[in-house]
């Protein structure tokens, strides 16, 4: 949620939100993975976590029980920017600095949403896939 210049972002499970701003690409959720909780404990490196046998559980996640901690986040934005919403199949298949290349290009939207779409395919992605981008001014 947008409102003015803050960015309300309530978070669970492995989708992601990216901030594009000043020439920087910031990813603002943090994934609930177990790979993710251990490699922040120091228990696993990000190396390791590629190969880790349950690389794929998630901790947290929307329909696991009645209830699910939910991580908030608000921010101010900057005047300009992009965000990227987007699902696993993409961010898990497609680097940061890939996605960040594809978001400073100039394209409009639709074409940067299907450029993303089919870089993450012809990445083998065997995930769903899937993208909004927010291109704001404020």
């Amino acid at each position: 949620l947008i409102v003015g210049r803050r960015l309300h972002v309530p978070h669970v499970g492995d989708r992601r939100l990216y901030l594009l701003a000043d020439d920087k690409l910031e990813q603002i959720t943090t994934d609930h993975y177990v790979v993710q909780r251990l490699q922040d404990v120091g228990t696993l490196t990000a190396e390791e976590a590629t190969m880790y046998r349950y690389r794929n559980v998630l901790l947290r996640a929307v329909g696991q029980g009645d209830e699910v901690e939910v991580n908030t986040y608000m921010r101010r934005l900057p005047r300009k920017g992009k965000l990227l919403l987007c699902s696993d199949g993409l961010c898990g298949f497609v680097s940061d600095e890939t996605i960040y290349q594809m978001l400073t290009q100039d394209a409009s939207l639709p074409e940067l949403v299907d450029d993303l779409y089919e870089t993450a395919l012809a990445a083998h992605s065997n995930d769903n896939v899937t993208a909004v981008v927010v291109d704001f001014s404020v």
